[in-house]
């Protein structure tokens, strides 16, 4: 036998010792859930990588972890996406306090305004997809999350406004949010300065795309500040709904909860 044929051999012992430790393994996992034999786990210590990663890959909360991933990572997302929303309603506010900002900068900060929420309304999509993903198949976790959904959101036209939002700039047209402020002038004092970034209340009052209890929604409301419905309204209901019944830090998993229904 040359070198070649040793090699040959020896990988294909390696193998086959590969594969019965892989079967003893999952047979663990189906009998009790865990792996109980401690001379299986040693020799997982001393197992390839590429060995250690296939086992992985078949271990039976897999799935579910790589869920809870998915949903962390679109959270993030969502959660970058609202702070840079939030850092550009700053800055505007910034120019127009200190008198830089000028007339012709409205369509650039339109422009850019519409893009961090379309970026939003992108990221909120993502993680509904992911949480639906997630408990896909776990009835007692949707019974729960269904029973929380309509505990914390009993007005259900602001769901349709959300649903109108998404559906509007995906699938018909984008949704802008404009820019604005005005300012008071005092006798005495600084002259107030006030700002904003809001959705056009006529164009979804006239238009057919629009549902009834989304337009129900924005017909009871003055204006439609982005900032506003994106954190104060949504944020202080699920506030609300929850006091009581979730310790303070745990506020950020209700969070989640609530926008999966989005």
């Amino acid at each position: 036998m040359n070198g070649d044929e040793f090699i040959d051999l020896l990988n294909k012992q390696n193998l086959e010792a590969d594969q019965r430790r892989r079967a003893a393994i999952e047979a663990e996992w189906n009998q009790f859930g865990e792996i109980r034999d401690k001379d299986l786990l040693l020799r997982i210590g001393y197992s390839s990588q590429e060995f250690f990663d296939e086992l992985l890959s078949s271990h039976p909360a897999k799935k579910l972890a790589d869920s809870i991933q998915n949903v962390s990572m679109a959270f993030d997302i969502l959660s970058r996406s609202r702070m840079a929303f939030v850092d550009l309603a700053g800055k505007f506010h910034a120019r127009v306090v200190h008198q830089l900002h000028k007339d012709e900068d409205r369509e650039a900060a339109l422009s850019e305004a519409t893009k961090e929420v379309y970026t939003y309304s992108c990221a909120a999509e993502s993680l509904v997809q992911a949480y639906r993903h997630m408990i896909s198949g776990r009835a007692e976790i949707e019974r729960k999350y269904n029973a929380l959904r309509a505990e914390i959101f009993q007005n259900s036209t602001i769901l349709q406004f959300i649903k109108g939002l998404r559906k509007s700039n995906n699938h018909v047209h984008i949704l802008t949010a404009s820019p604005h402020y005005t300012i008071t002038n005092r006798f005495e004092g600084k002259p107030e300065v006030k700002s904003g970034i809001s959705f056009n209340r006529a164009a979804i009052l006239n238009s057919n795309e629009w549902s009834v209890g989304a337009k129900s929604f924005v017909a009871a409301r003055d204006n439609l500040e982005v900032i506003e419905l994106g954190s104060r309204l949504i944020k202080s209901t699920i506030q609300g709904r929850l006091q009581g019944r979730q310790k303070q830090g745990s506020f950020v998993p209700a969070c989640h909860i609530a926008l999966r229904c989005a």
